[in-house]
């Protein structure tokens, strides 16, 4: 992944398979089939979907 989807950034790393992290805006980003799922991390961990791109 070359840049962050939610906010254009460039400082995205990988953190598994088809998954990867945001540094600038603290997005996890996950690849699945035809597209992105965007997750925001709460403060806890949890992860809450803010976006679906096809």
């Amino acid at each position: 992944m070359q840049s962050c989807p939610n906010c254009g950034s460039r400082e995205v790393g990988r953190i598994g398979s088809d998954h990867y992290y945001c540094h600038d805006c603290c997005v996890e980003m996950s690849e699945l089939e035809g597209g992105l799922v965007i997750h925001q991390v709460e403060e806890d961990g949890t992860l809450v979907q803010i976006d679906e791109w096809s």
